[in-house]
């Protein structure tokens, strides 16, 4: 397909600028992560990485290596917060009927409560929110580094 993904322009693409490692992670991360928020059904393998990849976007997102003392303990009682909040729901589950997109229902284990339901919107808005916030390292040259975006906090 002339120009499509196979197109030789695409193959010359370059950045100016390298990105920190972790941004990069972060990035495929986070877009898998907001693709779980925003959908309604989802096939299992996003679900699998979504699982792995909370822990990692939390603690991106919080950057408690920024700092030391209570603050640093702090911050990661935090993530381990974040965290939970994400994964804790998925145990709150009952029995109960789904209705599939065609009209079609069965019943089923598994079926989210309206508590862990809840819980679990309000730390993907956190998350996302926090996500947002956090400010890129580029790597400008060996051994620099810079800011782009709004200042770590």
């Amino acid at each position: 397909i002339p120009g499509g993904f196979l197109g030789g322009k695409l193959r010359r693409w370059s950045m100016q600028q390298a990105l920190d490692r972790q941004a990069v992670v972060c990035i495929w991360f986070a877009c898998n992560f907001v693709g779980v928020c925003c959908l309604r059904t989802i096939h299992f393998q996003f679900l699998v990485w979504y699982f792995h990849s909370v822990p990692f976007l939390a603690w991106y997102a919080i950057q408690p290596e920024q700092k030391q003392g209570l603050l640093w303990i702090l911050r990661c009682a935090a993530v381990v917060v974040l965290t939970l909040c994400i994964e804790v729901p998925y145990l709150l589950t009952t029995r109960g009927l789904v209705r599939g997109p065609d009209g079609r229902a069965w019943e089923t284990e598994g079926v989210p409560t309206r508590q862990g339901s809840a819980l679990l919107m309000a730390a993907h808005v956190v998350l996302l929110v926090l996500l947002a916030r956090r400010s890129v390292r580029v790597l400008v040259a060996e051994g620099e580094e810079a800011n782009i975006g709004k200042k770590d906090s």
